[in-house]
């Protein structure tokens, strides 16, 4: 898991990333979440993602606001 986190935040990290493949990767991080899988490093990978660009928004942003509210 470790190593799937780190490639989809080097994609964010180097803008690789469309809307529709950050949406993809909210969904995933969502169902890891879900199911207790490194919530840290989930974590750290939505901080990064909503951090260095603008393509989270909508219920793709209030996903990722409710689910990080929830583990706080």
């Amino acid at each position: 898991m470790q190593v799937c986190l780190g490639a989809i935040q080097r994609f964010i990290t180097y803008d690789l990333l469309d809307e529709k493949g950050a949406k993809y990767v909210i969904n995933v991080m969502w169902l890891l979440m879900e199911n207790n899988i490194d919530e840290v490093k989930v974590l750290q990978t939505a901080a990064l993602l909503l951090t260095t660009s603008n393509l989270v928004r909508g219920d793709s942003l209030s996903k990722v606001q409710k689910k990080s509210h929830l583990t706080i």
